[in-house]
């Protein structure tokens, strides 16, 4: 394919029918296609037991309404997503939304992502302390599902006992409602807060290249569901094909076609074939042609 022709055909490239689209919504540009991979992702994977509700911020500086700055991000300026992924790092379902999106809430996206085939089997769901809440982990753990997280010490609902409790370092403070609730207290180097409905005040012996040290059980559990996303992640930058562009709707496609679905299918190969390989030999054999 000559470069012309290359470019020609990226200039005319859409993933939706601007006539036929409802223009008050902001997303149709994109909306069909995130929903075709979404279906073929949740027919070809059943989540394991641990799975983990996250967001990742798609670097775009361009002018979009909905275009969100996030301080502590490396590339701060971009395309706000969620997404839940279980295992290897496989992504089960994902949201693209902005900040003011049919009044979009932490509740809101939690209850969209866990919508398809995740609760009522007794999974545990990871959330961090911009999601988490007293009411929507009572939500949860009656749709037979646990919740571990971190929790922000000014959450309704949690007993200023617990916040309050002054501890040395390797202590531990709980308190578990009539719910099944259990909010905990861990001095480390510094007061970690956490909220779990399968745990109490337990400490487990973690080993690593360094030696062997007491922590949380909760902690564990909690970094064990988010390595998902963080694999996810890693994964998806190896060799990474996305550049620069003036439309919103091209990059984001482009993340979901040669990233999101990379990843996932490279996930697939490996739990169908058993062989250790690297996900940039897929990457490679696709750029060859290579079937």
């Amino acid at each position: 394919m000559t470069r012309n022709r290359f470019e020609l055909l990226l200039r005319i490239l859409h993933f939706n029918d601007n006539e036929q689209a409802n223009p008050g919504d902001r997303l149709h540009k994109i909306q069909p296609l995130v929903d075709k991979l979404v279906t073929n992702f949740q027919d070809l994977y059943v989540p394991e037991e641990y799975v983990c509700v996250d967001e990742i911020l798609l670097s775009f500086r361009g002018r979009l309404s909905f275009r969100q700055y996030i301080k502590a991000k490396r590339h701060k300026y971009g395309v706000k997503h969620f997404k839940i992924c279980s295992g290897l790092g496989y992504t089960y379902n994902i949201i693209y939304a902005g900040r003011e999106q049919g009044g979009i809430t932490p509740e809101k996206i939690v209850d969209f992502l866990t919508s398809t085939n995740i609760l009522e089997e007794g999974r545990t769901l990871v959330i961090d302390n911009w999601y988490i809440s007293v009411p929507l982990a009572t939500k949860i753990l009656n749709s037979n599902t646990n919740v571990v997280g971190t929790i922000r010490k000014d959450r309704r609902g949690i007993s200023k006992e617990v916040v309050n409790k002054k501890l040395k370092k390797g202590e531990v403070f709980a308190m578990e409602n009539q719910d099944g609730l259990t909010v905990v207290n861990w001095k480390d180097s510094r007061n970690v807060m956490m909220l779990s409905t399968k745990h109490g005040a337990q400490m487990v012996q973690v080993s690593c290249k360094n030696g062997t040290f007491k922590e949380k059980l909760e902690v564990v559990d909690y970094n064990r569901g988010k390595a998902s996303v963080d694999l996810s992640d890693r994964m998806g930058a190896y060799s990474n094909p996305l550049r620069r562009s003036l439309k919103w709707y091209r990059k984001v496609g482009f993340e979901l076609i040669l990233t999101t679905a990379m990843v996932n299918a490279f996930i697939l190969y490996k739990l169908n074939s058993g062989e250790k390989k690297q996900i940039t030999d897929l990457k490679k054999r696709c750029n060859k042609g290579s079937n």
